[in-house]
């Protein structure tokens, strides 16, 4: 079977200073009816005030063979920087999303963000991601977007931001990415119909909270806290509240109309834009854009009375079998 591309070289996960070996060979997935294209989201952003200069290089692709650590590792997105040809090999020409690999998450962890709500209503979200391939390429071109609306996640590395005296900040890193999610939901609305662009966020709200239900069970740190602060944003927003009964809490979703949802999408990008995009821009100094960033991470994650109802609905998962399966 022909393939786009054959890339055999060492990889590095963004967060180990070392990488292993590893080959993955695959297709491009760039002609898809429906699929956003660097070309179309970097002529959007060209024309957004909050852009910052910096285009985005990135390719979706289905895999047909992965060998060594893009095997072992659950990162889905393989990044330009990370990753070094052996035996006169080609570099990445972009970054890359594994596809294939990111729909056999999705269909592992969708038992446990599916028993997160009442009744059906996380079946009923998710009605609206109609070719998932189709809606991950379009998650993550949107994602990358967010990324470079004001000060950008290229200029914060090179400024050290994220590593204040040589050593990864995590809260940082988690506020970006956060960030990043808010912005990403304009994007969408601006590139795709409105159909397509609410499936983005249903995939990224329901992704992330089913990565957040995998790490509670493996007790490992996944996405952060990320989750838990678009929970909690959303709850602020009334998108989503909470029901608790003597047995357990459950999340219920208040506004479930693409017309809402939409609305939810644009305030979500209007609270990042003003917790972050623009007090960053009022100075050239990275340290008070991370005290403005610790200062939201100290008083919606550190001191957020919410947080104990949060982990108490993942562990209504735990609690009620849906983990069988996955021991």
């Amino acid at each position: 079977m022909a393939v786009d591309f054959d890339f055999k070289g060492i990889f590095r996960v963004q967060s180990r200073k070392s990488g292993k070996r590893g080959r993955i060979t695959g297709n491009w997935l760039t002609a898809r009816d429906g699929v956003i294209s660097c070309d179309d989201l970097n002529r959007t952003l060209a024309g957004n005030t909050h852009w910052s200069g910096v285009p985005v290089n990135l390719r979706p692709a289905i895999m047909t063979k992965r060998e060594g650590i893009f095997r072992e590792v659950l990162d889905n997105l393989y990044k330009i920087e990370c990753y070094e040809p052996l035996d006169g090999g080609d570099p990445f020409p972009c970054h890359i999303i594994d596809i294939t690999k990111a729909v056999a998450q999705w269909h592992e962890r969708w038992p446990l963000v599916s028993s997160l709500f009442v009744k059906d209503q996380a079946a009923d979200l998710a009605s609206v991601i109609n070719d998932l391939e189709t809606v991950i390429a379009n998650e993550y071109y949107c994602h990358e977007a967010g990324h470079v609306f004001g000060r950008s996640v290229q200029t914060k590395t090179g400024k050290a931001y994220f590593s204040p005296g040589s050593r990864a900040c995590w809260p940082l890193i988690w506020v970006e990415e956060f960030r990043a999610d808010l912005h990403s939901y304009s994007v969408a609305l601006e590139l795709l119909r409105p159909h397509a662009a609410v499936a983005v966020f249903v995939y990224n709200c329901l992704a992330r909270w089913a990565g957040d239900a995998l790490s509670m069970k493996s007790r490992s740190y996944g996405y952060g806290p990320i989750p838990f602060l678009l929970f909690n944003l959303l709850l602020e927003l009334r998108f989503l509240k909470l029901v608790k009964s003597k047995s357990k809490v459950q999340a219920a979703i208040s506004k479930a109309s693409i017309q809402e949802l939409m609305t939810t999408m644009r305030n979500c990008h209007l609270h990042a834009l003003k917790e972050f995009t623009e007090v960053e821009l009022t100075t050239d100094d990275p340290l008070e854009w991370g005290i403005n960033a610790a200062r939201y991470y100290r008083k919606k994650v550190l001191r957020n009375p919410l947080h104990e109802d949060y982990v108490e609905l993942l562990s209504t998962i735990r609690s009620s079998g849906v983990f069988l399966s996955y021991v």
